[in-house]
């Protein structure tokens, strides 16, 4: 912390009596001074989400609200970004839209502070900020990165069903692409099956219910006009590679999970062509299996293995009348392939 002064010291470490002391001393004439880095103490209190820090500095800050740090940072999107609980982080963004704040600011690369609670799946900061300050609410959900990513992409990348709940509810724009070209229920699928991602059960469960909520807003699943079904396709197939392509850290009960939602939602038809592109042997069964009628869908989520799969299989067949009908085997031990 050299070069910084006693006053950016506390609202670094979130010490409001301090900051107090600081504020009401006529001996420190560096309080207001920026950090080599080009924070202030307000910028510092919202990175730890120090909201009885805010308070301290009250009036004495107004001037700094709005201010970018050197990074084009403003405190309300540090506020987004702090790693501080989520009910002190939330209570730092509210803190700071009623002081007068600007949710609709952006920082380099077009980030502002709802893209930021966006891609990092924050629901609850999110709701904040489309909920205290309404009439900045459109500004909000039609907001994109550089990269052409919207809030609603963000959010479906991440798996947070949460918010995207919320910004369809919003208004958000559903059939929305970023620059790649790639649309909602695709970053959902790229966010399940990246390499990084969390690979939780719980987390799978998220994205699955991403890609349901998605597919009830643009009832993928029926096609009205002729003039959707090609783009629909399209997406069909980018989701469906992406699956068949994912690294190998990604769980095979998770692959299974997508596809089989996917052909639940009748989405996703025998993909021969796509499967040639996975060599896990059940993956590529399933990418490449006829749906099944819309009325029998069978996902196990107990271990299943070797003839007792087979078993399985041949009576979900039998039962749909469809031969090559695979059932699902997921979650919690080994999947026999």
């Amino acid at each position: 912390m050299e070069g910084w002064s006693s006053l950016c010291v506390c609202a670094h470490n979130g010490d409001a009596a301090g900051v107090t002391r600081v504020l009401a001393s006529t001996e420190d004439g560096t309080a207001h001074q920026l950090t080599p880095q080009g924070d202030s103490a307000l910028h510092l209190a919202c990175l730890g989400a120090h909201c009885a820090v805010l308070v301290a500095l009250g009036e004495s800050h107004t001037a700094l609200l709005n201010a970018p740090n050197a990074d084009g940072w403003t405190p309300l999107m540090l506020a987004a970004l702090s790693s501080a609980s989520v009910h002190r982080r939330v209570h730092c963004v509210e803190h700071l839209l009623r002081s007068g704040a600007d949710p609709g600011l952006m920082a380099c690369g077009g980030w502002t502070a709802a893209l930021v609670a966006s891609s990092r799946g924050d629901s609850a900061t999110l709701a904040a900020l489309l909920m205290i300050r309404p009439n900045d609410t459109e500004s909000l959900l039609t907001a994109r990165t550089s990269d052409g990513n919207s809030a609603l992409l963000l959010a479906c990348h991440a798996g947070s069903a949460a918010c995207v709940r919320l910004l369809l509810a919003g208004g958000a724009l559903r059939g929305a692409r970023n620059d790649q070209g790639l649309g909602a229920a695709e970053l959902a699928v790229c966010g399940a099956c990246s390499a990084t991602a969390d690979m939780s059960d719980n987390k799978t469960q998220d994205f699955e219910d991403v890609l349901t909520q998605l597919a009830a807003e643009h009832q993928l699943a029926t096609h009205d006009h002729d003039s959707n079904v090609h783009s629909v396709h399209a997406t069909v197939c980018t989701m469906m590679r992406t699956i068949a392509t994912a690294p190998k850290e990604v769980p095979l009960r998770r692959l299974l999970s997508l596809t089989l939602l996917l052909k639940r939602l009748s989405l996703a038809p025998a993909t021969e062509a796509v499967a040639q592109f996975s060599d896990r042997p059940l993956l590529h069964a399933l990418l490449a299996a006829v749906p099944p009628p819309s009325d029998v869908i069978v996902c196990l989520r107990k271990p299943l293995e070797g003839e007792r799969v087979r078993q399985e299989v041949e009576r979900v067949g039998s039962v749909s009348g469809r031969a090559g009908v695979l059932a699902g085997v997921l979650v919690n031990g080994s999947v026999g392939e």
